[in-house]
């Protein structure tokens, strides 16, 4: 196929189902566009040497290079090619002089590529979870590999034995997908620099394990228990303990997530709007979180208790270092889970619980959306099962008025009924 190359043309250029789909540029007959199966696009460039043998090049991804661009590019090589240069070999050969990653890389090397130019545009937390995963699960078993000879098998095997591993809640299914995201990424990006054949991602074929969403809420006995545990904390005379008792408190009252709260300061309290500014958000956006008033007193307590320990501190939950936040809740959550027999419960589940008593209030996907700060509504919809309740009521409220209606009963029409509810 020849056509006029530009941007529009190769945007709708379907891939074919088993092979590769070539479009030629009528306006500079060396440079083609190859669409593969997969939908990935790449423009390539044609060129004869002198003793007349033919050679192609890959110049570059669409779209991140435009149209105008692979030609410049394509110009560029058949003029060097027309002057007796061969690029391909000139590749080859600096590739050789230089111990060129892209035949000598180990997945350490992959590693540290990928950091320098993926991670290091995630999130600090985000980016903290990557090393983890990558010293713990991935460089014990393939560091020293090559990435050109890393395996299908080479993964399967890191999944396999990841999911094994025993967890609070199971077993670490959920982790050996987070680490088989993170290869499949470092790989792809691999062919990218050409470190691997196109195509040849060893993740590709390896499977998710089926997740299942955690549906761990409170019940209001347990909610009883955990209060109790948390008053004799409220009581200590330790300040670690009241201070991680105010955190937990905080934690249901609001569903905050557990970061947003250590790294919350005073200055970004706004009593008048009742809320907390966020700065630094699982989004990357600053957001709102609704404080209610029984938060704002424990505010308080937690205000005057401080300005005993650590008066000049900017953070609401201050660290054990002058200057610094709260990092984590020790061996604080799990004492006071035990003592609450709350043995499979982990404290993001204080979040759910949050929103389940959401649902159970006002029985509104768009509150619970709103109060959560989820970006996917979709997200909310777990904990629709909440909602029988406030929906029995309303159905209720609905057949006796339509019993009304029948037995000619005097019924208040909507509008009269809208006047009451906004008199009142």
């Amino acid at each position: 196929m020849k056509l006029k190359l530009n941007k529009s043309i190769i945007e709708a250029a379907a891939p074919l189902e088993t092979q590769d789909l070539l479009i030629w540029d009528e306006v500079l007959p060396a440079l083609f566009v190859c669409v593969r199966p997969s939908g990935r696009k790449s423009f390539y460039a044609m060129y004869r040497l002198r003793n007349r043998k033919q050679q192609k090049i890959k110049l570059g991804d669409f779209p991140q290079m435009s149209v105008d661009e692979a030609r410049e590019k394509c110009r560029a090589l058949t003029n060097r090619a027309f002057d007796g240069f061969n690029p391909v070999q000139e590749i080859r050969d600096r590739c050789a002089v230089e111990a060129d990653l892209a035949y000598s890389a180990t997945v350490r090397d992959l590693k540290e590529k990928y950091f320098a130019e993926h991670v290091i545009h995630k999130k600090e937390t985000s980016a903290k979870n990557e090393v983890s995963y990558w010293n713990v699960h991935i460089l014990p078993y393939i560091g020293d590999k090559q990435v050109r000879a890393v395996t299908g098998g080479d993964i399967s095997f890191i999944h396999n034995s990841i999911a094994k591993q025993p967890s609070r809640t199971g077993y670490k299914t959920t982790t050996a997908n987070r680490v088989l995201e993170i290869l499949k990424k470092a790989f792809n990006l691999a062919e990218e620099w050409d470190w691997r054949d196109e195509g040849s991602n060893p993740c590709r074929k390896v499977k998710k394990f089926k997740e299942r969403k955690r549906k761990r809420f409170l019940s209001v006995a347990e909610v009883q228990r955990l209060d109790a545990v948390l008053q004799k904390y409220l009581a200590s005379p330790d300040y670690r303990h009241r201070q991680i008792a105010r955190y937990i408190l905080l934690l249901l009252y609001t569903g905050a997530r557990k970061n947003e709260l250590m790294c919350a300061k005073w200055a970004n309290i706004r009593p008048e709007r009742g809320v907390l500014i966020l700065p630094d958000t699982k989004s990357g956006e600053v957001q709102e979180l609704q404080i209610p008033e029984e938060g704002f007193l424990i505010l308080d307590d937690i205000r005057a208790d401080q300005k005993k320990k650590r008066p000049n501190s900017e953070y609401i939950f201050d660290g054990h270092i002058h200057g610094q936040p709260l990092k984590d809740e020790g061996r604080h959550w799990d004492n006071i889970r035990a003592e609450a027999k709350l043995a499979d419960f982990v404290l993001h589940d204080l979040r759910h619980s949050f929103a389940s008593f959401v649902a159970m209030t006002t029985g509104s996907l768009l509150v619970i959306q709103e109060t959560l700060r989820h970006a996917d509504p979709k997200t909310s919809q777990r904990y629709t099962h909440f909602f029988n309740d406030p929906l029995r009521l309303a159905v209720n409220k609905t057949a006796s008025t339509i019993k009304s209606v029948m037995k000619n009963e005097k019924v208040v029409d909507i509008e009269t009924a809208r006047r009451l509810q906004n008199a009142s």
